[in-house]
């Protein structure tokens, strides 16, 4: 079975509104407490810390065939262009290191200084926010360094980030939701900070779009975004019943209160 590399998208909302293609979901097997699908795969963690990636995947089996358990032990994991990112129970922040197309789940873990309760791992760099709701961006990431040299702190009163495709997202201490302007290569942190409309729990900025949850567990969809509009329209429900979502060029996946694990189709 050939397994898809980083670069292939399985392009599942078929160029139309996902509203229209991912109101159905299938229950994957395992448990998980939350789950990250990114450039470099799916990883998740359970009620126990324990660590997993799915193994199996390819162009015609986009929901794999098993889990991987991982070494270590993680509270909070993120897959994405800069690597495998994660923070235990104590805050600490790892970096997984050896992932390559023959051991693509990696060989160990490096630790990183700092201290966060959640991480993003996106095209636009490492995020991550700490036990205060303080909003950090980890400094000198890139391809040939991708641990990067230290943290630079942004704001307070957020409690979750997720960095992808259309830019940087935020969730603050009230649910409110908010963007980054004029984020780029050569402007990394951006400038400002726009606020959207809504309020949601938990947000996914991914290959395939926005995507969030709120405190009822509702899912929602951003309408309108695209390369030139990337903050979107509107938000539109497109189902209910996950507490977590994650989305990327391996689908969207996302974990329900009672840990059960779905691919969106």
């Amino acid at each position: 079975m050939e397994t898809i590399k980083g670069s292939t998208s399985f392009n599942i909302c078929n160029n139309k509104e996902a509203a229209e293609l991912c109101s159905n979901r299938k229950q994957i097997d395992g448990l998980l407490k939350q789950i990250s699908s990114g450039y470099l795969g799916i990883w998740g963690v359970n009620s126990s810390d324990e660590i997993f990636y799915r193994t199996g995947i390819s162009s015609n089996k986009k929901d794999g065939d098993g889990w991987h358990k991982v070494d270590g032990a993680l509270k909070h994991i993120s897959s994405g262009e800069y690597g495998i990112w994660g923070v235990n129970s104590s805050d600490e922040i790892f970096y997984r290191e050896g992932i390559s197309n023959i051991i693509p789940y990696g060989t160990s873990w490096t630790k990183i200084d700092g201290g966060l309760k959640q991480i993003s791992s996106g095209i636009f760099g490492i995020w991550g926010v700490n036990s205060q709701n303080e909003l950090f961006f980890r400094e000198g990431v890139s391809y040939l360094n991708p641990k990067g040299t230290g943290w630079k702190f942004l704001n307070p009163g957020i409690k979750y980030v997720s960095v992808g495709k259309y830019g940087v997202w935020v969730i603050n201490t009230l649910n409110e939701i908010f963007f980054r302007n004029n984020i780029s290569f050569l402007n990394p942190l951006g400038d400002s900070w726009v606020q959207i409309d809504g309020k949601l729990e938990q947000i996914s900025c991914g290959e395939l779009g926005i995507f969030g949850t709120n405190e009822n567990d509702e899912i929602f969809y951003r309408k309108g975004v695209t390369n030139y509009n990337l903050k979107g329209d509107s938000w539109e429900k497109i189902n209910e019943g996950l507490k977590h979502i994650s989305n990327g060029i391996y689908g969207i996946w996302g974990v329900d209160k009672n840990d059960n694990i779905y691919i969106m189709n």
